[in-house]
């Protein structure tokens, strides 16, 4: 993901975590950090339901805090096709991810 990164010309990055909304906490934070300094969004989905408390995984709030958006509710495979919708709707990072943080069709549970 890093090579792709540097590459150049990536607007948005959709990553599907673990079943119960976590993910490595050792390399996936600096990553989204890098993705946020570049004007990446980055949107982080899970193809099972979270638990109720997300705040509990130490891993969850280090994905959040370095600047993943969590789409709850919404499968990796929704949060795909969404994504490629809202960026061909804008160029503005604020605006894609307001885009993916609205429910259209009632996929988004959160």
């Amino acid at each position: 993901m890093r090579h792709a990164l540097e590459a150049g010309g990536h607007r948005a990055v959709v990553i599907e975590l673990y079943a119960a909304v976590t993910g490595p906490s050792f390399a996936l934070p600096e990553f989204i950090r890098k993705c946020r300094d570049g004007g990446v969004n980055v949107f982080l989905t899970a193809s099972a339901p979270a638990a109720a408390d997300l705040s509990v995984y130490d891993s969850f709030v280090a994905l959040r805090e370095a600047g993943g958006r969590y789409l709850p509710g919404m499968i990796p495979e929704t949060a795909i096709v969404k994504c490629m919708w809202a960026l061909g709707q804008t160029r503005d990072p604020a605006a894609v991810a307001a885009i993916m943080s609205t429910p259209v069709a009632g996929e988004l549970t959160g």
